[in-house]
């Protein structure tokens, strides 16, 4: 098993037209497991909170942010933010 402690995983939302993957969220899970503090965009900031509950009761660290990555204003709009909350959580680490 990979020591991923200090490294930050960030996944983009799935693609619209993509069924909702149960091996992405495991993948998610997998890396937390293995120490990675786990970075989550995406436009259902339901479904994000919804992963990064299990992540975190399974003892891992995610984050959330909401982002349509397929608009340039929000991703224009949305990165400073996300950016220091990448930046927060590795020098946390």
């Amino acid at each position: 098993m990979l020591d991923l402690t200090g490294k930050v995983a960030s996944f983009p939302a799935r693609v619209p037209s993509a069924p909702a993957g149960a091996m992405a969220g495991r993948r998610r899970r997998l890396l937390a497991r293995q120490g990675a503090s786990v970075f989550l965009v995406d436009l259902n900031e339901a479904a994000a909170a919804a992963t990064a509950s299990i992540i975190e009761n399974e003892g891992g660290t995610c984050a959330v942010h909401r982002c349509d990555l397929l608009v340039s204003a929000s991703v224009l709009e949305n990165g400073p933010g996300v950016r220091r909350s990448v930046q927060t959580d590795r020098t946390s680490s």
